[in-house]
């Protein structure tokens, strides 16, 4: 659609324009300076409009996705990506009696290992992402039939 969103540290989530065209494609990126290209890989789609993807996005922001909650391990972009994808393809599947397995099949098990791994020393576990939980807030799902 011609947007890109980013979460970081001090500033939350960010949207901004892609590059004429409607954005990087996997050609594209594997140019980009100092970096490793690995692959591009699809996750899914998603038949939301513009007005729906804004609303998740703003779900994301007022309930967890905000600058000083990010953290390398805990909170960190690949939750968010993972959060935002989840929201944006699986939507009402999400719902925990949709008979649907509340996963990405295609997101891949290497993404976010080392943060996964750190986690597991942390005590205070509200500030560690739950990618399911929260992606079922942002595709707006709480309070709905299903929801616990």
């Amino acid at each position: 659609r011609g947007f890109r969103y980013q979460f970081g540290t001090n500033i939350g989530i960010v949207r901004t324009s892609s590059p004429a065209g409607g954005g990087e494609t996997s050609h594209s990126l594997q140019y980009m300076p100092n970096c490793a290209y690995r692959e591009s890989i699809v996750l899914g789609q998603t038949w939301c409009e513009q007005t729906q993807i804004n609303a998740i996005i703003q779900r994301m922001r007022e309930d967890k996705f905000i600058g000083e909650n990010y953290h390398l391990a805990n909170r960190n972009c690949n939750h968010f990506t993972e959060t935002l994808a989840m929201a944006l393809i699986l939507g009402n599947d999400l719902l925990e009696d949709s008979g649907v397995a509340n996963t990405l099949e295609r997101y891949p098990a290497w993404v976010n290992r080392l943060a996964r791994a750190g986690t597991t020393f942390v005590l205070d576990e509200d500030r560690v992402c739950n990618v399911v939980p929260e992606a079922r807030v942002a595709a707006g799902l709480k309070g709905k039939v299903g929801w616990t």
